[in-house]
């Protein structure tokens, strides 16, 4: 009897429990649940002054609830914004038709608390404002966690970024997840693009428009990610695509794979640039990913197919035949990157190797890096350049290979130590058999005939030869002026091979100080080959074309029959003497000297010949080195230094350079005519005193 009022008891118990666990444990915790969501809503509404509101919140069965028209609207601080964009539309950042989710009754022991989300509908109103303030992602970085303080110092942790992306998608498992409908609308109002270009008050808007995503996890396989949709960047441009892909997280490795439509272009590339950017697709792989606690090493891999670039300030034609990549092999420190030498890039058939580090990332970096393009025959090199960027040399033709080798170093606390080593080796057997079917190099070791474009836009012709009364062979062209010319332009010219490298540094050290392209590092060389061959276009394109012809210009010596390098190097000074230009519509030394001093370039005196030199950076605006019709104190000093390099190298003896001590000269040509009246604008003094430094560092 005892044993038999036990066994039912304990039935008892078990009915007892059970009715506890379905009736009782249940309501509570849908009362915990709802509480710590209401908790949530009230706590990230007062971090960022929004308003969020849900017009109900329902519990399906024990483990699913649903939330119906969920709403995160901008309150004070993100209107305050808005209205400084003169947006005047609907507030609502965020809307939500309906949102399930489901929960795992064990996930307090497994530490896995949402089993999965479905979004039925949801509808994004996403703003960049005049200020640059993003609305939604202002209302993101509300719900990210606050970092932890170190127990010693008490100080927020310093987790580099890599090792958070491994704590958080690696490590422990996703929720699957799926957005059955999605609809964003971006506006910027920012009109921010490179090189400080503004665009019309009107927004850029892009629509994203019936997109899908899932996120499916499963514990026997790895988690399977698809999105799916199209793209609205105008009325008549529609673009589909499709993104697919696995997270493994044992081995933890993520693969995507991206197929667009054949008229793709990607999103907000014409808010930074004012161009498009086209492709088929891409692949991307992360193949490991290891950390210990300082330090995490990524292994990945980008693959991006039949891309093409349309933009003005890359090309005046559209970029094809770009398929392009990146193996990376990276160490992340909390403050430090390090690249290893495994990191490869490559555009078609041109391979480079980046290796060295980068410390301090989040305050002001030190670079030191190096970059390695193995030996390439010239003609696979030719063959990988996108078609559309050698548009004066296309269809040049050259034997024999090279190779590249670069080190930088770059402190941003000390821009003035920079350090830049390029190396350039070439194979015995190179040679230049054409550089293209709109290139004769032949026609300028006689006389020809050289066109510019004048103030009026017009084109104007002259002949470079001794049938111009204004041409001047270099040996009529007093040694003073050539040295001059020499140290303001390029004091290395006879030496080099078309380029200075350190002008070349302190020009990234000064572009990086004014946070924008201030200053190039134009040789004599390439001041030639722009003058002769290429347009006045500032692209990428003609850049390139530029460092390219300036160099096999120098290497072969063209200029000369039997390749010899002295007479070639004079003949090319002729030439630029010849046809620089030294003020408006002024070209060619033989004018100028006529036009500010009506002489004749062998009649120059010492002051005459300084100013010359001094003038041309800045040829059309002589002006500005004059105040009241006379030089301007800075360029006087700067005039007295050139005339001191010309007593230490030997140009002129001492009694010359103390007759010409201080330096002056008086303009009595047809320019005197333009000056009258001239006050010369103090805001040029800032460029003009990086300009005097540095040709007293280069001398």
């Amino acid at each position: 009897m005892r044993d038999l009022f036990f066994k039912y008891w304990i039935i008892g118990l078990v009915f007892i429990g059970a009715g506890i666990v379905v009736f009782v444990v249940p309501p509570i915790l849908h009362t915990v649940i709802e509480k710590k969501i209401r908790d949530a809503i009230v706590r990230t509404e007062k971090r960022i002054n929004c308003k969020i509101t849900l017009q109900s919140l329902t519990f399906l069965n024990t483990a699913t609830f649903q939330i119906e028209n969920l709403t995160i609207a901008s309150d004070s601080f993100t209107l305050a914004a808005l209205s400084h964009a003169g947006i005047d539309n609907s507030n609502k950042v965020l809307e939500i038709k309906k949102l399930n989710v489901d929960l795992y009754l064990g996930g307090f022991l497994t530490g896995r608390y949402v089993h999965a989300i479905t979004i039925d509908s949801l509808r994004a109103n996403v703003i960049r404002t005049t200020d640059s303030t993003n609305n939604l992602l202002t209302i993101l970085r509300a719900f990210q966690s606050r970092p932890s303080a170190d127990a010693e110092t008490g100080q927020p942790e310093q987790k580099n970024k890599i090792a958070q992306f491994v704590d958080t998608y690696l490590q422990k498992r996703l929720p699957s997840f799926e957005i059955r409908h999605l609809d964003v609308l971006y506006r910027d109002y920012s009109g921010h693009r490179l090189l400080s270009r503004k665009i019309a008050p009107k927004p850029d808007e892009i629509s994203f428009r019936d997109f899908s995503l899932t996120l499916r996890e499963s514990l026997l396989r790895d988690a399977q990610f698809e999105m799916r949709g199209s793209i609205v960047q105008s009325p008549a441009t529609v673009n589909q695509l499709e993104i697919n892909g696995s997270l493994n997280h044992s081995k933890r490795q993520i693969v995507l794979n991206a197929l667009f439509d054949s008229n793709f272009k990607l999103p907000f590339i014409k808010s930074f640039f004012d161009g498009e950017i086209s492709l088929k697709g891409f692949d991307a792989q992360i193949y490991s990913i290891e950390d210990d606690d300082d330090r995490s090493n990524i292994k990945a891999a980008v693959n991006i197919n039949e891309m093409e670039i349309l933009s003005d300030a890359v090309s005046e034609k559209k970029l094809r035949n770009l398929n392009v990549g990146f193996d990376l092999d990276l160490d992340f420190g909390a403050d430090e990157l390090a690249i290893r030498p495994a990191t490869r890039v490559y555009l078609n058939k041109i391979t480079g190797f980046i290796s060295g580090k980068i410390e301090r990332l989040h305050g002001h970096p030190l670079l030191d890096v190096n970059f390695k393009m193995p030996m390439i025959p010239m003609n696979d090199f030719f063959s990988s350049v996108p078609e559309g960027l050698l548009t004066r040399i296309d269809g040049i033709k050259v034997r024999g290979s090279f190779e590249f080798e670069a080190a930088l170093k770059l402190d941003f606390e000390q821009l003035d130590s920079i350090k830049y080593n390029p190396t350039l080796t070439v194979s015995d057997d190179f040679r230049v058999f054409s550089l293209g079917d709109s290139i004769e190099v032949k026609v300028l070791r006689d006389s020809f005939n050289y066109t510019f474009t004048r103030e009026d836009d017009t084109d104007s012709t002259y002949l470079v030869g001794g049938s111009n009364p204004y041409f001047q062979p270099l040996d009529s062209i007093p040694p003073i002026l050539i040295n001059s010319v020499l140290f303001c332009e390029d004091n290395s010219f006879f030496k080099n091979d078309g380029f200075n490298v350190l002008q070349i540094g302190r020009s990234l050290r000064d572009n990086i100080r004014e946070k924008k392209f201030a200053r190039g590092a134009s040789t004599i060389s390439m001041q030639f080959v722009k003058n002769i061959f290429l347009s006045r276009e500032k692209t990428i394109s003609r850049k390139f074309q530029e460092l390219i012809l300036t160099w096999l210009f120098n290497h072969e010596k063209l200029l000369d029959e039997k390749r010899d390098k002295e007479k070639h190097k004079k003949r090319l000074l002729e030439i630029y003497l010849n046809i620089i230009e030294w003020g408006p519509d002024v070209h060619g030394v033989g004018r100028a000297t006529e036009f500010y001093f009506r002489k004749k370039p062998k009649d120059l005196t010492v002051g005459e010949s300084v100013f010359l030199a001094t003038i041309i950076p800045n040829p059309k605006k002589y002006e500005r080195y004059f105040e009241d019709g006379l030089p301007k104190k800075k360029h006087a000093n700067f005039m007295n230094l050139i005339v001191k390099m010309l007593h230490e190298k030997d140009v002129i003896d001492s009694l010359t350079m103390a007759r010409n001590l201080p330096c002056t000269f008086k303009i009595t040509g047809e320019a005197r005519r333009f000056m009258i009246g001239i006050k010369a604008a103090d805001s040029t003094d800032t460029e003009q005193d990086v300009y005097y430094k540095d040709i007293e560092l280069n001398n």
